[in-house]
């Protein structure tokens, strides 16, 4: 399995790329990554979930590794983090 190379500033993530890896990690390793992601953001399952446009149900079932998320899912959680972190980046000056 390759890992992801870091991203230069400006640059976004190759997406075929974002897939593999978020498919190798298998149900459980993806379940992880969701709940992961979202303690970074720092939001309760009932907060995230509508964001996600999913029910808090939905986004616990797929922490848990019950249900497989569907792409969008993963795509707004990423957009999400995306955000988050531009938000908290240094700005030059």
């Amino acid at each position: 399995m390759t890992t992801a190379q870091p991203l230069q500033e400006g640059q976004a993530p190759d997406g075929l790329q974002v897939l593999r890896d978020l498919g190798a990690l298998g149900p459980d390793g993806l379940a992880q990554a969701i709940r992961q992601a979202r303690e970074r953001l720092g939001l309760p399952v009932e907060v995230l979930a509508p964001r996600l446009t999913v029910r808090p149900e939905h986004l616990q079932l797929c922490e848990l590794g019950r249900i497989e998320p569907r792409p969008y899912l993963l795509y707004r959680l990423a957009a999400l983090l995306r955000d988050a972190e531009l938000a908290n980046a240094p700005r030059p000056g």
